[in-house]
């Protein structure tokens, strides 16, 4: 696997579906990447919960990510709290130190979760 990038910004691709089921399964086998920008990508609510597996799988192989950012990507609720409790999961994923989940469609119930995430 690819050990030298740590930085990946794959922004307004049009990364939906299976090109997102591919990346995580990818990325998985990565160590060193810390920085994920996969944002204006159509990833929605499935694409945002494969990624809340690639966070809990890579943070219980201490591979976590520091910097994530899904800016319009379509997400609703469930991806968002996929993504909340992903993060809560477990102290070592203090590793993760920005989220961006702006202009998505995430709502007030999907708030408190992230608030209980981030109070963990």
């Amino acid at each position: 696997s690819n050990q030298t990038v740590t930085s990946l910004a794959l922004c307004s691709n049009d990364i939906k579906g299976a090109a997102v089921e591919a990346l995580v399964s990818g990325l998985a086998n990565n160590s060193v990447l810390t920085q994920l920008d996969l944002s204006h990508n159509p990833i929605g609510n499935p694409g945002a919960k494969m990624l809340a597996g690639l966070l809990v799988y890579r943070k219980q192989h201490k591979q976590g990510l520091r910097e994530l950012s899904l800016c319009g990507c379509d997400l609703g609720d469930s991806g968002a709290s996929a993504l909340f409790h992903a993060v809560a999961q477990g102290a070592g994923n203090r590793q993760l130190q920005a989220l961006n989940l702006g202009q998505n469609l995430i709502g007030d119930s999907t708030m408190r979760v992230m608030a209980d995430a981030l109070i963990r």
